[in-house]
């Protein structure tokens, strides 16, 4: 049986599964993933120091570090899913390469 690039075929038992390979989005959701923790650090630590609990408490700094914490968390999902199906589809690595690099450099 043919498949697209990057899904291999995979014998069981009873039945036939799918083994679904998508290296350029596993590795730009990790990056992404570790970013976003950093980030969070960044607004926990900046927190602690503001004495702030909810909100900003007009602290600029920590609205900055709040800020980009929400645009990653709002722009990534988007971004991964839009990447995942251009691999899935059998998108040239080097146009995967690209966009998955201007995601994550942002």
């Amino acid at each position: 049986m043919q498949f697209a690039p990057g899904i291999t075929e995979s014998r069981k038992h009873s039945g036939t599964r799918l083994i679904v390979l998508v290296p350029v989005t596993t590795i730009a959701a990790t990056v992404l993933g570790v970013w976003l923790v950093i980030l969070s650090l960044r607004v926990i630590s900046q927190r602690r120091t503001a004495s702030v609990s909810l909100g900003d408490g007009g602290d600029e700094n920590l609205s900055r570090r709040i800020r980009a914490q929400a645009n990653l968390s709002e722009y990534a999902p988007t971004g991964l899913i839009l990447l995942l199906l251009a691999e899935l589809q059998g998108t040239q690595l080097w146009w995967l390469v690209i966009c998955a690099s201007l995601l994550v450099l942002g």
